[in-house]
């Protein structure tokens, strides 16, 4: 992994081995859009600095949307199907973020860009039994709904977008958002391309692509995997909700969901556990003479893939002692002692030594390193190295937790939906049922990869 991770990008390419397998060419709008990445760089730049300020806008959506999809009333149980219903949730949270209100609770408007991140992926797939001399013609013909979402979206977008841009150059206060931090970015680097009102529109389209279906996956697979966990996850995690939200006065912020380790812990294993994709660390040889590996003796010619077993190193029993098993505290479970071992040491007025307090310390460093966006080569969901999914793993990591706490905050412990939440999951599609239960056709809980085109 470290040989490959060492190349430089003049001779592998993560960019390309990316635009390649989404079938970038065609699949979002505009073929540019992969291949400049402003959007990208947008993110990279203004999201993780500005999330403490967002989480309140998050949270809020958050608890909008679950109350809209899972009601309000405790004492009535309901079915739901799980993929379009976490999918619904995400997409609507991702916007608060992207667009603001109220375009991010538009009921059209999140149809077709839920509805655009499924066309990506059906087109992509559909490009695989395609041989490739072909996909000029086919990639377009696959992408045609990809462009009548958009056609759609942007009836609504560019609107929203002429005004912001307006109230931007008039130094009005504006929503501190995606558009916000584009124009704004734009306009430092003189970017007279990147403030057309079409290209900011199109560019909402990816980063919804990136958002919506990747993370609905994830969290479709997180749900399911607590559901059939032992019941005593289920209420570690609430016990955890309750404490961190009482502590920070009911306001949600960034310092919240960083002390939120059993739920981060649960979340992290999820994903090693149910990994949703098998490969990791993608890359593209592009190298003229093709790649050379001395020590195994093969060459990887121009044009090839080589990436990482992701899955066989999640279910490695030599990196993860009971690998094949959902253990949700995995990972929150030394980090939770040793600060027990810490407060007890306080309130009993125990000093330690220096070297004692050193080795504390890098104990600390270390068991912090195991959260959830943090990569390392045996921990691959966001990649590894100079090009893992920071952009995705920074958005990522308080959105679940977010909806995690507001999903167990949201029902009292006697509630049917959550008291017979672990018992109750079904793989199977049922819409008459007189027990609360979660329904998922796409998603069972043995093979919590499948995925629906």
């Amino acid at each position: 992994m470290k040989w490959l991770l060492d190349k430089p990008d003049s001779v592998v390419s993560v960019a390309e081995a990316h635009y390649d397998q989404l079938a970038g060419s065609y699949n979002f709008t505009d073929p540019t859009l992969l291949q400049t990445m402003f959007h990208e760089k947008v993110l990279h730049r203004s999201m993780y600095r500005n999330l403490g300020a967002v989480m309140p806008e998050i949270w809020d959506e958050l608890q909008s949307a679950i109350d809209a999809i899972f009601g309000t009333v405790p004492s009535e149980t309901k079915s739901i199907t799980l993929w379009p219903e976490m999918m619904q949730i995400i997409a609507r949270a991702s916007n608060r973020l992207f667009v603001g209100l109220p375009l991010c609770r538009n009921e059209a408007y999140l149809k077709d860009m839920i509805g655009f991140a499924e066309s990506v992926i059906r087109c992509m797939t559909l490009l695989t039994f395609i041989p490739s001399l072909m996909h000029p013609l086919f990639g377009r013909l696959f992408s045609i709904p990809n462009n009548r979402h958009y056609a759609r979206v942007k009836t609504l977008t560019i609107p929203v977008i002429k005004q912001r841009l307006a109230d931007i150059l008039d130094k009005k206060d504006v929503t501190n958002d995606y558009m916000t931090w584009h124009i704004k970015l734009a306009v430092a680097e003189n970017n007279e391309d990147e403030l057309q009102p079409d290209k900011i529109a199109r560019r909402l389209m990816p980063i919804n692509f990136a958002a919506i279906h990747t993370t609905t996956m994830a969290l479709t697979n997180i749900m399911l995997d607590i559901a059939s966990a032992d019941p005593s996850v289920l209420a570690g995690l609430r016990e955890e909700a309750e404490t961190v939200y009482a502590s920070c006065g009911g306001v949600w912020d960034k310092a919240a969901i960083n002390s939120m380790i059993r739920t981060d812990s649960a979340i992290r294993e999820s994903l090693r556990y149910s990994n949703f994709a098998a490969r990791g660390i993608f890359r593209k040889i592009i190298q003229k003479n093709g790649l050379r590996n001395e020590a195994e003796g093969w060459t990887a010619p121009e044009g090839s893939f080589i990436s990482v077993d992701a899955h066989g190193v999640h279910h490695d029993e030599e990196v993860y002692p009971n690998a094949n098993t959902y253990d949700a505290f995995r990972f929150s479970r030394e980090r939770e002692a040793m600060e027990e071992e810490a407060a007890v040491s306080r309130e009993g007025g125990e000093g330690k030594g220096e070297e004692e307090e050193e080795k504390d310390y890098k104990e600390r460093l270390r068991l912090k390193s195991a959260g959830l966006i943090t990569t390392s080569d045996t921990f691959l969901p966001f990649g590894h190295g100079r090009h893992a999914w920071l952009v995705f793993s920074f958005f990522f990591s308080p959105d679940p937790c977010s909806v995690f706490s507001v999903f167990f905050l949201h029902f009292p412990p006697s509630s049917p939906q959550l008291s017979s939440f672990p018992a109750s999951c079904s793989s199977s599609s049922s819409s008459s049922s007189s027990s609360s239960t979660l329904v998922s056709p796409f998603l069972s809980l043995d093979h919590a990869n499948a995925m629906p085109f």
